[in-house]
């Protein structure tokens, strides 16, 4: 299973056809990867999270989640593509924690048995559980994001994407938040994507994608690019913990 993109162009309004948001971009991210997308404000990157989610479709070019072109507007996408919102307010749609978990399921038709086994599993994974009968407006800011980290997890996709995730978090949070990615990540093999503006969000990742004024103009191993690319030209400063591996390599041996 992979996300491909082929020469893909995208622009709001036809007059814009000149300065597209997105400018024939091209790459595949295959399922397990954890992918970082960077650049400054207004370079595209949520725009990018919606055409790969099937929410929007190109002007030009394709999008292609394993053999199903986004074009057809297949049900199937959303399935295998999930993404988390910046604000998790957004995408919150039930009364209780149990019935924003069970929302999803109930739209696909999901067995009763099927769902309650589901929202047992993920809301004991996420620490949920003892809130399943409990109003969403019970939940923190942070415990809100962890419901719609689940509900797209419920949904058993293939990538999860996530747009600025941490804008909103308080900062002891950020630390719970990346420890709960990375564990979902390892355990199930979801290929993950973040999409963020705070460079410190992207040091966690394996590979990185810089887009600059929509022009896709870096894609590799983020070791690499944090270590050999002058990133500031593009609006995204190094990560503090990257610059201090560099400057001072034989306090962090275990870097890479």
């Amino acid at each position: 299973m992979q996300l491909t993109f082929q020469n893909v162009t995208f622009a709001y309004r036809e007059s814009n056809l000149t300065q597209p948001v997105i400018d024939d971009v091209s790459f595949v991210i295959k399922k397990g990867e954890f992918v970082g997308i960077a650049g400054r404000n207004g370079c595209g990157k949520s725009t990018l999270a919606l055409l790969m989610a099937g929410l929007i479709v190109p002007l030009s070019g394709n999008v292609f989640v394993g053999d199903i072109n986004t074009s057809t507007f297949s049900p199937d996408v959303q399935k295998k593509v999930g993404i988390i919102f910046q604000c998790a307010d957004q995408q919150i749609v039930g009364i209780t924690v149990e019935e924003d978990l069970a929302f999803g399921m109930e739209n696909i038709s999901v067995p009763r048995d099927e769902m309650i086994h589901r929202i047992d599993l993920i809301a004991g994974k996420m620490g949920l559980r003892d809130y399943l009968k409990k109003p969403v407006s019970w939940l923190s800011g942070g415990g809100r994001q962890k419901l719609a980290i689940a509900s797209v997890l419920i949904m058993n996709p293939d990538f999860i994407i996530l747009d600025e995730p941490t804008s909103q978090l308080d900062p002891w949070f950020r630390i719970e938040f990346w420890k709960i990615i990375q564990q979902i990540h390892s355990e199930t093999g979801i290929g993950m994507i973040i999409i963020s503006q705070r460079s410190e969000d992207l040091s966690k990742v394996n590979r990185l994608l810089v887009l600059d004024s929509g022009k896709l103009v870096y894609d590799g191993l983020s070791s690499v690019g944090w270590k050999h690319i002058d990133c500031s030209t593009w609006g995204i400063p190094i990560p503090e913990s990257i610059t201090l591996t560099q400057k001072f390599p034989s306090l962090f041996p275990h870097a890479k």
